[in-house]
């Protein structure tokens, strides 16, 4: 339905020790049914400590917004990373959110 390249500034999502890194997602991606943030890496990064914390933090944060939203109507959200290689001119958002990779194996590495 709807995306957009957020401005700076505009997600402040904290990760690291003490919350002192602050994230934003490359893009923002409303369907019918669910609200995305997203981000995309080089295939070689996905496994670095920064993108598994990235991720982790991201991921609380989507589990806070998506409680907020369904008690007042609102779309769940949900995180996602794609590696540089799955993106083509030609690939559907449907085929990018088939091809993520999977970030609930990386947060459970952080632990």
């Amino acid at each position: 339905m709807k995306w957009m390249r957020p401005s700076p500034k505009q997600f402040n999502i904290y990760y690291g020790p003490g919350g002192q890194y602050r994230y934003e997602p490359d893009f923002v991606v409303e369907t019918a049914d669910m609200i995305y943030l997203v981000e995309t890496k080089a295939s070689r990064d996905l496994d670095s400590a920064a993108v598994k914390d990235k991720a982790h933090a991201a991921e609380e944060y989507c589990r806070a917004v998506t409680a907020w939203n369904l008690e007042h109507g609102g779309k769940p959200w949900s995180y996602a990373i794609v590696a540089h290689n799955e993106v083509r001119l030609s690939s559907s958002f449907k085929y990018l959110m088939s091809n993520q990779a999977v970030v609930h194996q990386m947060a459970m590495e952080l632990k």
